[in-house]
């Protein structure tokens, strides 16, 4: 559990980092942007640097190194760049009340404790872990799809969990990045919670800490998902903040991550299509402004 504790940190520090320079580096606004969207779009960006390397080489400790030794680079680079990053990060959770700080600790526990047990779904069990290995192992592996058509998915997701995955001999090495991304749902409810508290906004607050609840309650969400290596809560996370920052927004403008989430989504399962209708619908918001 410890283990795990520790992947938690250095993983959310490297997709925290890596947003944080997806967001310099093909942006031109310098704008702040929740905590959460850097997240996401470290884990973005990192993806896509895994599925490029998998097509040519197994994604294993090298490829992991490598990453690592790059973003390490890059810090000590824009050493006053990830210091107020990061600083920034401690002090939005400095500015927590204890009942917020509480929920957030004991919700992270949870996710812990259930991360550390075995794996609570078929799926992951008879093909989610097996084709992380191939990755993890081989790279790409042609003709897996004529084994079984599960093998043949090549969700982005597997390709993501072997790159930030330890302790191949245990299974919590491979369902760690389920249960970091059911933590950062966890931070983000309890954030929204404090945003709307202190800004007045009630029916908002109420409605995100309803929602909250009711994700814990629901096994196969927050909960379950921490104990899989499944690829269908990343959808549930990102359509969920997508839909909610925009919904509580003052006003609706088109950001990258309309185009850039929906197109992530389309690469982690195919069936997502249809939300590639937002990246056309910032298209048409743009063209118009």
């Amino acid at each position: 559990m410890l283990s795990l504790l520790i992947a938690h940190i250095i993983i959310t520090a490297c997709c925290c980092w890596s947003g944080f320079l997806f967001y310099h580096l093909f942006s031109k606004q310098n704008v702040e942007r929740p905590i959460i969207f850097y997240l996401i779009g470290g884990l973005i960006l990192l993806t896509s640097i895994a599925q490029i390397i998998v097509l040519f080489f197994p994604v294993g400790l090298l490829t992991q190194l490598i990453v690592a030794t790059i973003l390490l680079a890059a810090a000590l680079a824009k050493w006053n760049d990830c210091r107020s990053l990061f600083k920034r990060f401690f002090i939005e959770l400095s500015s927590w009340t204890s009942f917020s700080s509480v929920l957030f600790f004991l919700t992270w526990m949870v996710i812990l404790v259930i991360n550390a047990g075995p794996t609570m779904m078929d799926d992951t069990e008879s093909y989610h872990i097996q084709s992380i290995k191939w990755i993890h192992e081989y790279g790409s592996v042609p003709g897996l799809v004529n084994l079984h058509e599960r093998f043949g998915f090549n969700s982005s997701w597997f390709s993501s969990v072997a790159l930030f995955s330890f302790s191949p001999g245990s299974t919590g090495g491979f369902t760690v990045l389920n249960s970091i991304l059911s933590t950062w749902l966890c931070y983000w409810f309890v954030s929204k919670y404090n945003q709307y508290k202190s800004g007045g906004k009630v029916q908002a607050n109420v409605a995100g800490l309803i929602t909250f609840i009711a994700c814990l309650l629901i096994w196969p969400l927050i909960r379950g998902n921490a104990a899989t290596a499944n690829y269908d809560f990343i959808t549930t996370t990102i359509v969920l903040i997508l839909f909610i920052e925009v919904f509580f927004s003052e006003k609706v403008s088109p950001s990258v991550e309309w185009i850039i989430w929906p197109a992530y989504l389309f690469t982690v399962r195919v069936i997502n299509f249809p939300l590639l209708l937002l990246g056309l619908f910032a298209f048409i918001l743009i063209v118009k402004q």
